[in-house]
C-alpha cells in the first residue's frame, strides 16, 4: 500500500522517499537519530543509579534501563540496516512514553516535584527525533504525546514549557530545511537540464557542420572540377568520383548513433584515402603510434587528409603527394606533403570553407590542431596534430576567435592580400598556371 504527501513516510523507508535532497536528509537525520538515542541512553544508564534513593524500586529501575538500552542498540542497529522508517519512529516514541509512565517508580518524587528528574532528556530525544526523521506536520502528533505523559507524570510547567517549545521549533526548522532542499533540487534540476538543452543544440549543429564539410568535400568539388574542365565528363575518375560522391548522401540518414568509441587503426583508414585520391599517386609512410585513436578521431583525421588530397588534386599541379603518419612527442601526427606550385596559407579568406571548416573545423572538433606551410613555388604540407586528449577550455566552434588568440592559419588577417589567384569573377589564376582548372584557390 501507498499514500501520497506526508502519509507516505508512515509505511515506507524514509531514506527511499522525496527528492534527492530528501533522501541525503533523511540519511544524515537517521544517523543524528541514532546519536541522540545511544549518547542518552548512556547518559541516562549511568545518572539513575546515581540518583537512586532507598525509595526507588530497584527491580523498576533496574527493568527501565535494561528495557532502554536494549531498545537503543536495536534501534541503532535498525537504522544502520534498513534506514529511518515511520514504525521505527512510533515504536521508538511508544518505549519513551512506557519508561514515562513508570516515572514514579524509577525517579525519587524530590527530583520530580523540582523538574530534574532524568526523564526529561529521554523526552527530549523521543521530540528531537520524530521531528527529524518525520517530515512535518506528520511527527507532531507523536511529539503531543510525549509531552502528555510527560506533564501527566511530571507536573512542572518549565519541563512541559521546554518539550512543547522543542517540538515547535524544531519543527519549523526541518520545513525551511526541505522547503530549501527542494528548492536547491529544482535550481539544480533546470541547469542540469540547461546543460543537456546545450548539449544537444552543440551535437545537432557539429551534425550540421559536418554534413556542410561532407556536401563541400564531395558533390561540389565534383561539380566545381567538371565546370573549370579539370576532369572530363566522360572521364572514369570522374564517374567512380560521383559514384563515391551518392554513396556520401545516401549513407547520411544513416550515420551511427553516438556510442563508445572503438580503437580503430588510423593507418589502415588513411591507406584507403590514398588509394581513393586517383588520379593523384600517393605514397605513404606509416609509423606506429603510441597513442590509441578512437573511431570518431579517425574519422575526422582522415576526412582532413582526404581534403588536402584532393586540394593537390585540383591546385597544386602535380600528379603526386605523400601521407606520413608519425608520432610527434606523444602526439599523433599526419603529414601531407606535396612538390607542387604551393601558396601562402595565411591569405586564404576564412569564407573558403576547404580549409576553415574541412581541415581546421573538424581537427578543432577533436582537440586537435591543423597548420598548413608553403610558398608560391615551394610546394605545400599540411600537418595533423592530434594529442589524444581534449583540453578544458580550449575547445571552440571552428572558425571562432577568442579575444587574444590567434586566427586559424586560414584566416586572413588585416592588411594580407587576398588568396593569389582569387580575384573577380574567377578571372585571376593560380600563379604560374594557366588552365582554367585553376581558377579557384583551394577549398
Amino acid at each position: 500500500m501507498r499514500g501520497t504527501g506526508a502519509g507516505r513516510y508512515w509505511i515506507r523507508p524514509l531514506r527511499g522517499t522525496g527528492s534527492p535532497s530528501d533522501r541525503a536528509l533523511h540519511r544524515l537525520v537517521g544517523w543524528y537519530a541514532v546519536g541522540f538515542r545511544l549518547w542518552i541512553a548512556v547518559a541516562v544508564v549511568v545518572a539513575a543509579p546515581l540518583a537512586a534513593t532507598a525509595a526507588v524500586s530497584g527491580a523498576w529501575l533496574a527493568a527501565a534501563l535494561v528495557t532502554l538500552t536494549v531498545w537503543s542498540v536495536f534501534f541503532a542497529v535498525r537504522v544502520g540496516r534498513r534506514g529511518v522508517t515511520g514504525p521505527l519512529v512510533l515504536a521508538d516514541a511508544a518505549v519513551i512514553v512506557a519508561l514515562i509512565a513508570v516515572h514514579h517508580l524509577v525517579v525519587p518524587a524530590a527530583l520530580i516535584s523540582a523538574g530534574t528528574t532524568w526523564m526529561l532528556p529521554l523526552a527530549s530525544t523521543a521530540i528531537y527525533i520524530s521531528q527529524l526523521c518525520i517530515p512535518p506536520p506528520a511527527g507532531l502528533p507523536v511529539a503531543a504525546v510525549v509531552i502528555a505523559a510527560y506533564v501527566i507524570t511530571v507536573a512542572h510547567p518549565a519541563g512541559a514549557a521546554y518539550l512543547v517549545f522543542q517540538a515547535l521549533a524544531t519543527a519549523a526548522l526541518m520545513v525551511l530545511v526541505r522547503r530549501g532542499g527542494r528548492n536547491a533540487d529544482a535550481a539544480i534540476g533546470r541547469q542540469l537540464q540547461l546543460e543537456q538543452d546545450l548539449k544537444v543544440e552543440a551535437a545537432r549543429r557539429a551534425d550540421q557542420r559536418e554534413q556542410d564539410r561532407r556536401l563541400h568535400d564531395t558533390i561540389l568539388s565534383t561539380l566545381t572540377m567538371v565546370a573549370s574542365g579539370a576532369l572530363d565528363r566522360s572521364s572514369p575518375v570522374l564517374a567512380a568520383q560521383a559514384s563515391r560522391d551518392l554513396q556520401v548522401l545516401h549513407s547520411w540518414p544513416m550515420l551511427p548513433e553516438p556510442g563508445p568509441l572503438a580503437a580503430v587503426a588510423l593507418p589502415d583508414r588513411l591507406a584507403a584515402v590514398a588509394a581513393g585520391a586517383a588520379p593523384l599517386r600517393v605514397s605513404t609512410s606509416f609509423f606506429p603510434a603510441t597513442k590509441t585513436v578512437p573511431a570518431t578521431a579517425v574519422d575526422r583525421i582522415a576526412d582532413c587528409a582526404a581534403e588536402a588530397l584532393r586540394n593537390v588534386a585540383r591546385h597544386a599541379g602535380t600528379g603526386t603527394a605523400e601521407l606520413r603518419v608519425r608520432d610527434g612527442n606523444g602526439q599523433v601526427v599526419v603529414e601531407i606533403i606535396d612538390q607542387g606550385r604551393g601558396f601562402d596559407a595565411r591569405s586564404v579568406p576564412r569564407s573558403r570553407r576547404g580549409i576553415s571548416e574541412s581541415i581546421h573545423g573538424r581537427m578543432a572538433e577533436i582537440g586537435g590542431t591543423a597548420e598548413i606551410s608553403g610558398a608560391p613555388g615551394a610546394g605545400t604540407t599540411v600537418t595533423l596534430r592530434w594529442p589524444g586528449e581534449d583540453i578544458a577550455g580550449t575547445q571552440r566552434w571552428p572558425g571562432e576567435d577568442i579575444a587574444g588568440t590567434q586566427p586559424w592559419p586560414s584566416e586572413g588577417t588585416a592588411g594580407t592580400q587576398p588568396w593569389p589567384g582569387e580575384g573577380t569573377a574567377g578571372t585571376q589564376r593560380w600563379p604560374g598556371d594557366g588552365s582554367a582548372a585553376a581558377a579557384r584557390g583551394p577549398g
